[in-house]
């Protein structure tokens, strides 16, 4: 079996799928985006590369699209289609895990191809025709991350199943969780892995201050391993708050940072 991903989300997705059927089935991984980092014990293909964009040159400024260009993205679409190509007809099954451009490359494998949709949702991106009619000229199977995706991809005759969000699968401890001081539920928040993480991290802390208003929560921030923590720091101080230690405050809200979750 071959997995194809395009992401970090996307590639511990594939690992945690892996050590599910790695007793049964010969396996190797694809990373389209980054150097697949997330996979372990699993052989690789290339090549593959870290982009400055983490593989959102088109979803972000002229810059990013620049950046890309320099740093080979060209060459490494050429080599990466080129390898999927050679390894036509070579598995009894492909996995597509990320967005429907991870299905299409996907496709240049060949064979019986299952497509884990973890991109997009009918919360808050649809998927466009164009995406809808490449998803039924190559996926045999579709999961999806929630049960909107899955019925509205179904009401388009494609073969659409809800299971559970993939993504929950791949968040465990890989260090040790320091227990919250305060009573009250936990809120956990997730900036990303990639270099939009800082950016991300300012809306975020906003709704923990919104929510620290309203009850009694305690706040966890999940940093990847990729973050560096010293800008974290400054980015969040830049926005108001107050960064000392593993701890930000603000507004009678208290985020502690970690590292525990993989």
């Amino acid at each position: 079996m071959l997995i194809v991903s395009n992401g970090h989300g996307e590639d511990a997705v594939g690992m945690a799928l892996a050590a599910e059927i790695g007793s049964v089935a010969q396996l190797a991984a694809f990373p389209l985006a980054g150097a697949g980092a997330a996979y372990r014990g699993i052989p690789m293909l290339d090549p593959r590369r870290q982009l400055p964009s983490g593989g959102f040159g088109l979803r972000g400024s002229w810059r990013a699209i620049w950046a890309d260009l320099r740093a080979g993205i060209v060459s490494l679409w050429l080599g990466q289609r080129a390898r999927l190509r050679q390894l036509r007809g070579r598995h009894h099954l492909v996995v597509a895990i990320g967005d429907v451009y991870c299905l299409w490359m996907a496709a240049r494998a060949g064979g019986p191809l299952v497509f884990i949709a973890t991109a997009k949702s009918e919360y808050n991106e649809p998927h466009r025709w164009l995406e809808r009619m490449l998803i039924r000229r190559h996926a045999a199977a579709v999961f999806t991350r929630d049960q909107a995706t899955a019925d509205a991809l179904r009401r388009a005759g494609l073969p659409a199943t809800y299971a559970g969000n993939p993504l929950m699968d791949t968040i465990g401890l890989t260090g040790t969780l320091v227990s919250p001081d305060a009573n009250g539920p936990t809120v956990t928040i997730l900036p990303g892995s990639r270099a939009d993480a800082y950016t991300n991290l300012q809306p975020l802390l906003h709704l923990c201050a919104a929510v620290a208003r309203r009850v009694q929560a305690n706040f966890l921030c999940a940093l990847a391993s990729s973050i560096d923590v010293d800008r974290a720091r400054t980015s969040v101080e830049a926005a108001g708050w107050q960064a000392t230690g593993d701890l930000l405050k603000r507004e009678g809200a208290t985020v502690r940072l970690t590292r525990a979750f993989g």
